[in-house]
């Protein structure tokens, strides 16, 4: 990482990239630093870097879910491995073994009922009346095999185990049967994206065999060049909507602030068009769904218990058995939610042994503030010994970067400060002088940390406790002003880096306009 920073300390737009970038590399740096180790460790800390930089999304899809199968696997039987890994040889280790992993494409809704893309497996499965084949190029069809990383051919052979060419022969049994559709195009691509490609060898014997009969499709050339014509496509320019102030709302949650200033479109889309997307009727169970359980239980714990220290499990022990919870979520996520959900009970038993007690959990409540409505709901707010008020917000991932709250963004908790401040909770009163997130995510001590975005005296460049409140109480008047009550345009993406959320980019035709004025 050193390296790297010193190599771009003269390029202002690169470092200010890699001083973000760096934080998140800090921790798969450290431990690769630190020489040959157990597999285990330097697994598990890729997956978390991977978790860092790219959150839930990193393992949704068919990729995703195989990404994540295999590293749960391997974590899991990595004391069956080589006993210490130099950390140098851990890529090719990984890329010997991903070559192992297939990921089926499977046709979605919505795509033109009389074509299919199938892979080699689910063409064995399927009859068309054309069958077109592509790829036939060198390395690509019939694919190289992949040496394997744990035994020598021979020792293999003596083994009894399959040769490695096995894979030679299955594709071209998958080539022999799309070649008997009633008709049948064999492709190939004459160049891609690193240059001009050869022909494979198999296609150059048809080529020989056939003489003139093998011949080019006559309208493939033409296809290509009618899709690439330039005239046919006339990208749109970046959405910037401008509604009169009448339509334009006036009451604003605390949790759409960031919204707002990151992506501007995506709150008008939600709010203004009042479009929400709807997931899928079988769609697995997602980060907020996880989110929103652990405040089902956080939430009936405070109200029914509260917050008896002892009664905690138990409530995430029923919704575990509930009926309408995913098997999969349960059988995955039980340990990790009931070793962060007896964290949570321990620290609120030892903060109730500093003086500081649970004030209220749950509540909801608004203030007015620079002509708009600003409406927030707490996750729990506590009162401290000295009498100040401590807000904080439940985490079930990682929390807020120090970047992102100094740089306007993540002002949640300093809004709702805010908001008690002004008496717009019922039965909360007082000045805020704490603002916490609990994480359940994996700390330097197990799962479940406290973190925060202030300091008293402003260590670490973090914004001093006393000024987060009016720093984020300014931050919101200026982007209400702008907005809600001023006439700015809603513009597509104004601050992407702060809008990772891709609801409505197909809305925006994001990537029509995106990176073109770059």
């Amino acid at each position: 990482l050193d390296g790297i920073a010193a190599h771009i300390a003269d390029k202002p737009t690169a470092s200010a990239f890699w001083a973000k970038a760096a934080l998140m590399l800090e921790a798969v740096g450290r431990t690769f630093g630190d020489g040959p180790q157990g597999l285990r460790s330097l697994l598990a800390c890729l997956r978390e870097c991977g978790q860092t930089l790219c959150g839930d999304a990193l393992w949704t899809g068919p990729a995703g879910r195989a990404a994540a199968e295999f590293l749960a696997g391997y974590e899991e039987e990595a004391d069956h491995g080589p006993a210490r890994v130099d950390p140098a040889e851990l890529p090719a280790l990984l890329r010997s073994l991903f070559d192992e992993i297939a990921i089926r494409a499977i046709p979605r809704e919505g795509q033109h009922p009389r074509l299919a893309i199938y892979g080699p497996i689910e063409a064995r499965l399927q009859t068309a009346d054309l069958m077109i084949a592509g790829g036939l190029n060198e390395g690509v069809w019939p694919g190289r095999p992949a040496p394997d990383p744990w035994l020598a051919p021979r020792i293999r052979s003596l083994l009894g185990l399959v040769g490695l060419e096995q894979r030679i022969g299955i594709a071209a049994h998958d080539l022999a049967q799309a070649m008997g559709a009633p008709r049948a195009i064999l492709t190939r691509a004459r160049r891609d994206a690193s240059g001009p490609t050869l022909a494979s060898r198999f296609w150059l014997r048809l080529q020989a065999m056939a003489g003139d009969r093998f011949e080019a499709h006559p309208s493939l050339a033409a296809w290509a060049v009618e899709l690439d014509r330039p005239d046919d496509y006339a990208p749109v320019d970046r959405p910037a909507p401008r509604p009169p102030a009448t339509l334009r709302p006036t009451t604003i949650s605390v949790t759409e602030v960031d919204r707002l200033k990151a992506d501007p479109y995506a709150f008008y889309a939600r709010r203004v068009l009042r479009l929400s997307p709807l997931d899928p009727v079988d769609a697995d169970p997602s980060a907020a769904w996880r989110g929103t359980a652990v405040h089902d239980i956080l939430e009936m714990w405070w109200k029914e218990d509260r917050c008896d220290v002892e009664a905690l499990r138990p409530r995430a022990l029923a919704m575990l058995r509930d009926q309408r919870t995913h098997p999969m979520m349960r059988a995955l996520w039980q340990p990790r939610l009931i070793e962060a959900i007896d964290w949570i009970a321990a620290e609120v038993a030892a903060k109730a042994g500093e003086g500081r007690h649970v004030l209220s959990a749950e509540g909801k409540g608004e203030a007015k503030l620079a002509g708009v409505t600003l409406t927030g709901r707490f996750d729990r707010i506590d009162k401290a010994a000295d009498g100040s008020l401590v807000v904080i917000d439940y985490k079930t991932g990682k929390p807020p970067s120090t970047t992102a709250v100094r740089e306007g963004f993540s002002l949640q908790l300093g809004l709702l400060g805010l908001i008690a401040e002004r008496g717009g909770f019922e039965g909360v009163a007082g000045k805020a002088g704490g603002f916490e997130y609990w994480s359940l995510g994996r700390g330097r001590e197990g799962l479940g940390y406290i973190a925060t975005p202030v300091d008293p005296d402003g260590k670490r460049e973090r914004i001093r406790t006393d000024e987060f409140v009016s720093i984020a109480a300014a931050n919101f008047a200026e982007a209400a002003g702008q907005w809600l009550t001023g006439d700015a345009p809603f513009t597509a993406k104004l601050v992407p880096e702060y809008a990772p959320y891709a609801e409505y980019d197909q809305l925006m035709r994001r990537d029509e306009w995106y990176g073109r004025d770059r």
